[in-house]
């Protein structure tokens, strides 16, 4: 019986180093086995990668930059605004430039077609000058309207008779001036000049008229002397 149960125990072994043998090799056999394939994940919320940034973060020349959205907007909108004054202030500054640059021309492009390049300007301007620098010191123990008005008379008439085309050329264009900024000034100051105009013909032909007249009466005069005592006055006294 002791014989029976001895071979039952090496039976036994036998067996279980078989089933040992047989698991081992199939466990090595199967290396590249996932043996967590089956089990559930552990961590069900999803893994992000770390090589894409977050809404609130950027990469700049690769370096990882964490700003969150509201400083943003913040910075956003006050750099907009500040740009939008420096364009605003840049455009007025263009503008009047612009603007000045033009004045500047057209008056220097006026000066010039008002000169007549045949006067010269240099000396006749130091003339003119002096003439109304002569009318302010005629003027300095005066009434405050001959204060005014002798400086101007002469400084004008200077200005007349040194540079006679330049002086007709700037009183063209202030009359042009007067008419377009001033029409009802330049209207009364037409009216002025055609009564003006009128009165000084009149004086002409009123002057004339004297002057025929007394012409014809030293002739008549002339022929009466001649007549009553023989003398002829229309001869030359030194004839004898």
């Amino acid at each position: 019986m002791f014989a029976r149960t001895s071979s039952k125990k090496m039976a036994a072994i036998v067996a279980a180093s078989v089933v040992y043998q047989t698991s081992s090799s199939s466990v090595l056999n199967e290396s590249k086995r996932n043996f967590y394939e089956d089990e559930p994940s552990l961590n069900s919320a999803p893994v992000s990668d770390p090589a894409s940034p977050l809404p609130s973060q950027k990469i700049v020349n690769g370096v990882l930059v964490e700003s969150p959205s509201f400083l943003e907007a913040g910075i956003k909108t006050v750099r907009e605004s500040v740009y939008n004054v420096y364009a605003g202030a840049t455009g007025l500054v263009d503008d009047g430039y612009s603007k000045y640059h033009q004045a500047e021309q057209k008056v220097t492009s006026t000066v010039s077609q008002l000169h007549d390049k045949s006067e010269d300007l240099l000396p006749n301007s130091a003339y003119i000058a002096i003439a109304f620098l002569s009318g302010t010191i005629l003027a300095r123990q005066r009434s405050v309207f001959a204060k005014v008005v002798y400086p101007v008379i002469l400084g004008v008439g200077s200005f007349r008779y040194f540079l006679p085309q330049t002086f007709g050329s700037t009183t063209g264009l202030l009359w042009q001036w007067e008419q377009q900024k001033l029409p009802e000034v330049a209207k009364q100051q037409e009216s002025l000049v055609k009564k003006s105009e009128q009165i000084v013909t009149q004086l002409e032909k009123t002057t004339e008229s004297s002057q025929a007249k007394v012409t014809s009466m030293v002739d008549s005069l002339r022929l009466t002397i001649k007549k009553y005592t023989g003398l002829n006055l229309d001869d030359d006294a030194t004839k004898k």
